[in-house]
């Protein structure tokens, strides 16, 4: 009887936040910085124009055209920015009990991750490309996915440490490698021959200091200057 009770409490409690109870709306903005970008709707076979500062949702997917870069802020808080010619995807944002979690896949292309910590957030970023799985808490890192053209996939950690976890296809679907920790000044380059290595189940030589060119890339001066100026 008293558990009957507990269940039935249980249940009506359920459904009066399932019929009253207002769920937010996810708090991510997308920015047009430079040039246009497409969003896909999640489960909408239509594309079309992404608008400066519109709400973006779960499952979005968006497109940048050639010389467009868009942001993505969270929270009002956490920057991502994209550059041409890249593909993001939204897969999930949490924010719960100031432990915010954001997840997103880049197929290919290049993004700038600004996340440092408020006071009381400590950020988690979740971030996919064609061979890496990334997560990081309270840094600032650039990832790039040419890996279909040249192949090459780069992460560049300019504060903080980014985890990055090598995944290869298999006959029976991804599978994990190996898991290497890329910290501030330091470079991780994986190409088709260290991808074949991975392939192999061996471990290449990934890891090397920030190349100096890439701190006189156009690129780089000009996601300084929008993380100076809190854009």
């Amino acid at each position: 009887m008293f558990i009957a009770l507990v269940v039935i409490i249980i249940l009506s409690v359920q459904l009066y936040q399932a019929a009253f109870v207002e769920h937010k709306p996810l708090d991510v903005f997308l920015y047009t910085l430079q040039g246009r970008a497409k969003l896909t709707p999640a489960g909408s076979p239509n594309t079309d124009d992404a608008l400066n500062e519109m709400r973006v949702f779960k499952g979005d997917e968006i497109v940048t055209d050639v010389s467009g870069r868009i942001g993505l802020t969270f929270f009002k808080r956490e920057v991502l920015r994209f550059d041409e010619n890249t593909t993001v995807l939204l897969r999930d944002v949490v924010q719960d009990n100031f432990k915010d979690t954001i997840d997103v896949a880049m197929k290919g292309g290049r993004g700038w991750i600004f996340a440092e910590s408020a006071a009381d957030v400590v950020p988690r970023i979740i971030m996919s490309t064609s061979h890496l799985s990334l997560e990081s808490q309270s840094a600032i890192f650039e990832v790039e996915d040419f890996s279909a053209q040249k192949g090459d996939e780069i992460i560049r950690v300019i504060k903080g440490s980014v985890k990055a976890t090598i995944v290869i296809p298999s006959e029976d679907g991804p599978k994990e490698v190996e898991t290497v920790t890329v910290s501030a000044g330091q470079q991780f380059t994986m190409d088709r021959a260290a991808l074949a290595a991975y392939e192999k189940f061996q471990s290449p030589e990934v890891i090397a200091p920030i190349d100096p060119m890439f701190t006189e890339d156009e690129w780089y001066f000009w996601n300084n200057g929008l993380d100076e100026k809190g854009i």
